[in-house]
């Protein structure tokens, strides 16, 4: 069984969710805001989550992945478009499966809010931030806290 709207397809048997459009600027909620509830399956059953060539957000980018307590891997975000946002506030908060993340591609130079934007990704040992531009950031606040495995960071 498969749920679909024009930016998003998800695989319920997979648990995949394929991001391929403008994700809705919906404030805090963003992915997670996605009030699937088909039986057993919610959002915090995605253990996937595919951007494909399209894939953007919107000024607000907070929380993107905050429901979502089963994912396990990010493949794409090469592709996620993040020119547009503005704060990335708790993005990927408490999202303790990931041993590393590379985020080189992303564009961050209209970002003002970067707070606990990876706080308590507690097996997180790797974080590729190259191409990060925190020249417009205010708050940073608590933005690595918990982060107890974080062994490297790479910024350029």
């Amino acid at each position: 069984m498969q749920l679909a709207a024009d930016w998003f397809e998800w695989d319920l048997s997979t648990h995949t969710l394929t991001v391929k459009g403008q994700i809705p600027n919906t404030g805090f909620l963003n992915l997670s805001s996605l009030a699937f509830n088909t039986g057993d399956h919610t959002i915090d059953n995605v253990e996937k989550v595919v951007f494909t060539d399209g894939a953007k957000t919107g000024s607000d980018a907070d929380r993107l992945f905050y429901a979502m307590k089963e994912l396990t891997s990010i493949e794409g975000l090469e592709y996620l478009d993040t020119s547009s946002a503005t704060n990335m506030e708790k993005m990927f908060m408490d999202r303790t499966r990931f041993t590393s993340l590379d985020l080189s591609h992303f564009d961050t130079s209209r970002v003002t809010d970067m707070s606990q934007m990876f706080q308590g990704c507690t097996s997180l040992k790797i974080l590729n931030l190259g191409s990060f531009d925190t020249s417009k950031v205010t708050d940073m606040e608590a933005m690595f806290a918990s982060c107890t495995s974080l062994k490297t960071i790479c910024i350029r």
